[in-house]
């Protein structure tokens, strides 16, 4: 009998899910049929020579009852996380026996104002669900470029998956769709925030900002020397420990005009009595 016999013909071929892990002989087939898949040369390269892979997405087939070529060639991942392609979903719940029409979209007004619901007919009942391009911005779905380019089409795919999470549960089995991924992968990117880099030391070693020069630190010092508060002048240290308590950046750290503003600040009355206090408050 050559290996080829022995993948699955029918979904039921293999019981349930968890007999994957824990019959030895269902196992043992399934690796062979894994086997087969993978060097068929008819999946997705994510797969191709990877019968491991194709182990996992079989499961995925036993658990959604549906073919498991039909589920290596539809199920993506994207960023690590497993995904259906929004196509073949549409086409399972049609394929659904309980699915007496449908799905069938019907769409209403035009750019900001596009309203996407998807609907069919189940035992007997209309179901359906609604998206709009209101939700895409409130939710961050536009950050997809694809809202942009073709948005009556990612609401077509959005309403359907809700369609599907929401009412054929046992085919989506917690999965979002590729899209929806997508959507997500744009999401946290543009909230990823950038930091900047610490000031590194200059190579003398004195001075943590490349720019702040020796002359520029003697004015400065000089300049702060001036400004009495209390009945001593204000140091470094202090002015510095101050504009920290206030999240600023120290003196070196800030451009020219920047530094000449805070210390014409600091020589004022207001700065003078703030400064003195946060120094006679440590």
């Amino acid at each position: 009998m050559t290996d080829t016999a022995i993948v699955p013909t029918s979904i039921t071929a293999i019981e349930s899910p968890a007999s994957f892990y824990l019959d030895e002989a269902v196992m043992t087939r399934a690796l062979v049929a894994a086997k087969v898949l993978a060097n068929s040369g008819l999946v997705p390269k994510a797969y191709a020579g990877k019968p491991e892979a194709c182990l996992i997405a079989l499961e995925m087939a036993v658990r959604t009852r549906q073919p498991p070529l039909a589920v290596i060639q539809n199920l993506q991942v994207i960023n690590g996380n497993p995904s259906w392609s929004s196509k073949w979903l549409i086409a399972a719940i049609a394929r659904d026996p309980e699915t007496e029409e449908g799905p069938c979209w019907e769409v209403k007004g035009k750019g900001d104002a596009l309203v996407v619901t998807c609907w069919v007919t189940k035992r007997g009942r209309r179901i359906e669900e609604t998206v709009s391009m209101e939700m895409a911005r409130a939710d961050g779905w536009t950050q997809n470029p694809k809202y942009k380019s073709m948005p009556e089409v990612m609401l077509r795919y959005r309403s359907a998956a809700f369609l599907a999470r929401f009412h054929y549960p046992a085919l989506t089995i917690g999965l979002r769709t590729a899209e929806e991924e997508e959507d997500v992968t744009y999401i946290q990117a543009r909230r990823t925030v950038r930091k900047e880099p610490e000031p590194q030391p200059a190579d003398d070693g004195d001075f943590s900002d490349a720019s702040w020069t020796p002359d520029e630190a003697a004015s400065t010092e000089k300049a702060l020397a001036a400004i009495i508060v209390g009945d001593s002048p204000l140091t470094m240290e202090v002015a510095d420990a101050f504009l920290a308590s206030k999240e600023r950046p120290p003196l070196r750290a800030m451009d020219r005009a920047k530094r000449a503003e805070c210390l014409t600040w600091l020589s004022s009355e207001a700065g003078k009595a703030a400064a003195l206090k946060y120094r006679d408050g440590k």
